[in-house]
C-alpha cells in the first residue's frame, strides 16, 4: 500500500507539473503577441500624429485634356512616400497621377519628406471642383479647385 500510494502521488505531481508547463508557455506566448499588437497600434497611433499636410494650390492648368496642377505641402515630422499617396477630385480615386509629380521641383524622387511641397497634375473629367489628397497614414488635405479656366 505505501508504493502504491507514492507512486499516485508521483503520477499527480508529474502530471501537474507538465500542465503548469504547458499552461505557462501558452499564456506567455499569448502575452507576448498582445504585447507586439499594442506596440505596433501605438506606433500606428504615433505616426498619424505626427503628420500633417495642407493643400496650398489646386489650379486647372490645360482644358484638353482637363488636368488640375495640385501642391500639397509635408506640415508634419513623418517622411511620406509618393506610392503610397492618393488622390480623389470630386470623389473620384485617379490613378495615373504619379507619374507627373516633383517633390521641391526633383521629378526623381518617391520620398517626400518634411517642409517639402509635393506638385502633382492630375487628369479629370467634366468641371472639377474639389481635390483631396490623402496620405499612406491615413491623414488628408481638401482644396476646392480655383483659377484657370473651367474645363
Amino acid at each position: 500500500m505505501g508504493v502504491s500510494v507514492t507512486s499516485s502521488f508521483a503520477v499527480i505531481v508529474v502530471g501537474a507539473f507538465l500542465a503548469f508547463g504547458v499552461f505557462y508557455s501558452a499564456s506567455a506566448n499569448s502575452f507576448e503577441r498582445v504585447r507586439e499588437a499594442s506596440e505596433g497600434q501605438n506606433e500606428r497611433f504615433d505616426r498619424v500624429q505626427e503628420t500633417a499636410i495642407t493643400v496650398t494650390a489646386a489650379d486647372v492648368i490645360d482644358t484638353t485634356p482637363c488636368t488640375v496642377r495640385v501642391n500639397v505641402t509635408n506640415e508634419g515630422q513623418t517622411s511620406l512616400e509618393i506610392d503610397d499617396t492618393d488622390v480623389l477630385v470630386d470623389g473620384v480615386y485617379r490613378t495615373g497621377w504619379q507619374s507627373e509629380t516633383t517633390v521641391d521641383g526633383d521629378g526623381n524622387t518617391s520620398d517626400w519628406f518634411p517642409t517639402e511641397r509635393l506638385s502633382l497634375n492630375v487628369s479629370v473629367d467634366g468641371t472639377p471642383e474639389r481635390v483631396k489628397v490623402v496620405t499612406g497614414p491615413g491623414v488628408a488635405g481638401t482644396r476646392a479647385i480655383t483659377g484657370g479656366s473651367t474645363c
